[in-house]
C-alpha cells in the first residue's frame, strides 16, 4: 500500500487554509481597535449641542477628514460621484419622460378633439339623410297612393297630373373627414 506524499508546497496550502480565518479575525479586531482610538481621539461636542441634536433626533456624528482612513474617504467619494451621477441621469430621464408624456397627451387630446368633431359632423350628416330619407317616403307613399286612385277609375286624381315625386332623392350633405 502506497501512500500519498505530501510535498512542501502542500503542506504550506493547507496550513495558510486553516490559518486564513485566524488572520482575517485578529485583522477585523485590529481595525474596531483602531477605529475606537480614532473615535476617541476626535474633538468633542459640548454638551449643549449634543443636547440639542439628541431632541433633534440626530445621532450621527461624523468625524472630521483627518481622522478617518484616506482609503475609505477616496472610496466613499468616489461612490458618491457615482451616486450622483446615477441621481443626474435618473433626473434627466425622468424630465426627458415626463416631456415625452406631455408630447402624447398632447397629441391624443388634438386626436380626441377631431375624433369629437368628426363625429358631431357624422351625426349631422345622419340626421340630414334620415330626414332627406323620411320626406322621400312621404312623397312615394303620395304617388303610390295616386297611381292606385287613378287605376281604380278616380279620374280626379288622374286628371290633376303626377304626384309631386322626385324619384331621385337627395344628395346628402357633404362628408369633411
Amino acid at each position: 500500500m502506497k501512500r500519498p506524499v505530501l510535498t512542501a508546497a502542500a503542506l504550506s496550502a493547507l496550513a495558510l487554509g486553516l490559518a486564513a480565518p485566524a488572520v482575517a479575525q485578529s485583522q477585523a479586531q485590529s481595525q474596531a481597535q483602531s477605529q475606537a482610538e480614532v473615535s476617541a481621539q476626535t474633538v468633542p461636542i459640548d454638551a449643549a449641542a449634543q443636547a440639542r441634536l439628541r431632541a433633534q433626533g440626530e445621532a450621527y456624528h461624523r468625524a472630521p477628514d483627518s481622522a478617518q482612513d484616506p482609503d475609505e474617504l477616496v472610496r466613499t467619494r468616489i461612490l458618491n460621484a457615482e451616486i450622483a451621477a446615477g441621481n443626474m441621469a435618473a433626473e434627466d430621464q425622468e424630465r426627458d419622460s415626463a416631456a415625452l408624456h406631455a408630447q402624447a397627451l398632447a397629441s391624443h387630446q388634438e386626436e380626441e378633439e377631431r375624433a369629437a368633431t368628426a363625429r358631431a359632423e357624422y351625426e349631422a350628416t345622419v340626421r340630414a339623410s334620415e330626414a332627406a330619407q323620411a320626406r322621400y317616403n312621404e312623397m312615394y307613399a303620395a304617388w303610390e297612393a295616386q297611381v292606385r286612385a287613378c287605376n281604380a277609375g278616380d279620374r280626379r286624381g288622374c286628371a290633376a297630373g303626377p304626384a309631386r315625386f322626385d324619384p331621385t332623392p337627395p344628395a346628402p350633405a357633404p362628408r369633411r373627414w
